[in-house]
């Protein structure tokens, strides 16, 4: 067991040069764009390289709740690897940056820890690889709001789209879907307690994310009625 743990740890820090390196190369090919739009490039790839993966590994499992608490695959170790050396770049990059509040460094401080133990312990990777697909899959509409942004888009309707979709995808994936989730979970790993403490404590954080997202879209169209309202 601890042969394999070391091999773990050592294929998630190639992981995180991996990660590092094409941020480096980005940087080096296109110096003239601000550090973080390097950054939500690398942070594309990453979600939809993992949760195209996760996603398949999921469906392939049918979202069999009976799979919970069973011994990991091959496949979801090496989602977790792949994920957990990404999620320590980005954590540093955060962190040396200061681009990033404390509700994501607490994202990425948990999904870190949660990673390493679920690859110590050898199992919890169906219910993990679950929620990294769940999580990864409102990416996009993440780092799109931002380009759009970037860019300067001018477009109120294609940004009410991408907004109320992010909104959409975020509490039907994270909160619906994710609650379900969480309770079977909780169900199934009653006796391990920091396990259990670890997907509440993801899941309270996913729904701080949510309420951020709701508030954000409640006072941006709010203001943009009272402009219309005011321009009569």
């Amino acid at each position: 067991m601890c042969g394999h743990l070391w091999s773990y740890y050592g294929a998630a820090f190639g992981s995180f040069l991996a990660w590092m390196s094409i941020y480096l190369v980005l940087r080096i090919v296109n110096g003239h764009v601000p550090p973080e739009f390097t950054n939500r490039l690398v942070t594309v790839l990453h979600g939809t390289l993992i949760s195209t993966i996760s996603a398949a590994e999921v469906l392939s499992k049918g979202l069999c709740v009976a799979e919970f608490v069973q011994p990991n695959s091959s496949v979801q170790n090496a989602i977790l690897v792949v994920s957990l050396g990404y999620f320590v770049f980005d954590f540093l990059w955060c962190v040396i940056e200061s681009e990033e509040g404390s509700v994501m460094l607490a994202h990425h401080v948990i999904s870190i820890i949660g990673y390493l133990y679920v690859l110590q312990q050898g199992i919890y990777g169906c219910e993990t690889v679950t929620v990294v697909a769940i999580s990864e899959l409102t990416n996009p509409f993440v780092q799109l709001r931002w380009f759009l942004k970037y860019y300067g888009n001018q477009s109120r309707i294609v940004a009410i789209i991408v907004d109320c979709t992010l909104a959409l995808a975020f509490w039907l994936l994270r909160m619906v879907l994710g609650t379900i989730l969480l309770f079977y979970y909780v169900q199934k790993c009653q006796e391990d307690m920091l396990a259990t403490v670890f997907g509440t404590t993801f899941y309270a954080i996913s729904a701080i994310f949510s309420l951020q997202i709701a508030q954000y879209i409640v006072h941006q169209y709010r203001k943009g009625w009272n402009i219309k309202d005011e321009s009569k």
